[in-house]
């Protein structure tokens, strides 16, 4: 008989093997911890923001993926001009495998795209090193060049005989934006003093009028029934390839009534209408609730641009391009944030041509 090997603890675990896999995959990805603590990010950002007496900044952001759960908080002039994914934020991330601790986060954009972050960081980073935060990172690989600050909040310190403390965690997370709330008046400095971008005189500029869909629905087939409605139209110039801005929105929300006369306003203003799958899923329902809109310019950036070669994917979903992109990409898959999305997405440029030109070439070419 063999002794010893497997040891004690192996066998326990052989043992328990049905109990054990039920444990792992309630600890993975899409798992039911993650989903838990995906819900507990969502109660955190708004009791974060009561707490610091910060309910007039932006709706907390969230995000969950292979990584793990992140909440994203700052104010509406954290961002950067006609940059929408790019904002200073105070963040919460809570890894989903364990293999690091979960932690309050400073993120700052790119050095690239933000000028100040360099001068920002030499002033802010002796008040928060002081405050418990650091840079040095403890796992393997390298560290995110979003976070470049942050305070570990190890579980194991909430660990007692009577189950987790989950209490005292939430107090050292406030604990943890209370310190960077020390150096909020250092981020809106910097921020107050970036160049203003000139916005162009329309009259100089040969504008296109865009319109980004997106829609949620109920049902199948013949019961399909549109539950959200999206369409965000934007100014696009088509001789220097660049998304200008945004014009005007329209959004009908889960529960909303349908408006038919604002929402054919702002399709019809449009030259083109711009769909993730248009043609099978969003054309044909919103024909159903505006007869008529079949009839307009619609193109479907799912089949019409060449993601395969352009990005190296294997799937075309939007969160998978948005990700390849090195976008954020909203989880809550509702029209207006995925309409938004799209947006982004295609304004982009891949070899000095924007995702949107390239399809609004394939369809002069087809025309």
């Amino acid at each position: 008989m063999a002794k010893g090997i497997p040891s004690k603890r192996a066998l326990d675990v052989l043992n328990r093997a049905s109990e054990v896999k039920s444990e792992i995959d309630f600890c993975g990805e899409d798992g039911g911890l993650q989903k838990e603590m995906y819900r507990f990010a969502e109660w955190l950002g708004d009791h974060l923001r009561l707490e610091l007496q910060r309910e007039a900044w932006e709706d907390p952001v969230l995000e969950m993926d292979a990584e793990g759960v992140a909440l994203y908080l700052h104010a509406a002039s954290w961002q950067l001009p006609d940059e929408e994914d790019e904002y200073a934020a105070f963040s919460f991330f809570w890894p989903n495998l364990f293999s690091e601790a979960p932690c309050v986060q400073l993120c700052l954009p790119a050095g690239e795209v933000f000028a100040e972050r360099g001068g920002l960081l030499t002033r802010l980073r002796p008040k928060l090193i002081r405050s418990g935060f650091t840079d040095s990172y403890e796992g393997e690989g390298d560290p995110a060049p979003e976070c470049p600050l942050w305070k570990n909040i190890r579980l194991e310190e909430f660990h007692g005989e009577s189950g987790f403390d989950l209490d005292s965690f939430v107090a050292a997370i406030i604990d943890g934006f209370r310190g960077l709330m020390e150096v909020e008046p250092l981020i809106e400095d910097a921020f107050r003093s970036l160049p203003k971008k000139p916005i162009p005189v329309p009259s100089e500029r040969h504008l296109k009028t865009i319109a980004f869909l997106d829609t949620e629905c109920e049902g199948s087939g013949t019961e399909r029934r549109m539950t959200e409605l999206a369409i965000v139209n934007v100014a696009y110039d088509a001789e220097g390839d660049e998304v200008v801005g945004i014009l005007e929105e329209y959004c009908m929300n889960f529960g909303d009534a349908l408006d038919t006369t604002r929402a054919r306003g702002v399709l019809e203003r449009a030259d083109f209408i711009v769909a993730h799958n248009a043609f099978v899923a969003d054309r044909p329902l919103v024909a159903r609730y505006l007869p008529g809109a079949e009839k307009l310019p619609w193109l479907c950036s799912y089949r019409g641009i060449e993601w395969k070669r352009l990005l190296g994917v294997q799937s075309e979903s939007l969160q998978v391009l948005m990700g390849k992109a090195g976008l954020r990409y909203q989880q809550d898959h509702h029209a207006h944030p995925d309409a938004r999305d799209l947006k982004n997405l295609l304004a982009l440029k891949r070899k000095d041509r924007t995702y949107l030109g390239r399809l609004l070439d394939g369809s002069e070419a087809e025309s």
